[in-house]
């Protein structure tokens, strides 16, 4: 089975993506890089228990 992109997932859905990935995620659901005020932190929560395309959003990219 296929993993769903970010087109297939629920904004509200929990997902873990790291690196690459995540960079990926980032691109698509901001339309640019990740500008939050603390970018690592973002990404240890991304990689280490998920976050919800909403959640990424508050972190990275809020003029959204």
């Amino acid at each position: 089975m296929a993993k769903p992109t970010t087109n297939d997932r629920k904004p509200n859905e929990l997902v873990r993506t790291c690196g690459t990935p995540l960079f990926q995620r980032v691109l698509s659901v901001c339309g640019g890089q990740c500008y939050g005020d603390d970018e690592l932190s973002m990404a240890n929560l991304a990689c280490n228990t998920g976050i919800t395309d909403d959640q990424l959003v508050v972190l990275c990219c809020p003029q959204q």
